[in-house]
């Protein structure tokens, strides 16, 4: 598989764990820790749009659980934004609570 397919099978929710790509992206980490990045921020951008549409999305769950096991500092800002969590309705918090 490429690079992006392993990122795509990792997008939506799937009720079959992801195992080859996970493992895929632990043994890779710096090729990948980019786009983990860019999930985060993607899913702060959009957080309403993929609330309100009842998105699967699911991407920026695997990368907070990653990126934290590789100790990635940028995590720390592309996962916890300026604005409060609550804002914009709690979007941003129905993202990752559940």
């Amino acid at each position: 598989m490429t690079k992006q397919e392993f990122l795509d099978s990792l997008k939506d929710f799937s009720p079959d764990f992801p195992k080859e790509a996970l493992m895929e992206i632990q043994s890779n980490r710096a090729d990948f820790i980019p786009e983990l990045l860019d999930s985060l921020d993607y899913a702060h951008r959009n957080a309403k749009e993929l609330c309100e549409s009842n998105s699967d999305y699911f991407l920026h769950t695997y990368a907070m659980y990653l990126l934290a096991e590789f100790r990635e500092k940028q995590a720390v800002s592309a996962s916890l934004p300026t604005s409060p969590w609550t804002r914009s309705g709690g979007y941003r918090w129905r993202l990752t609570k559940e």
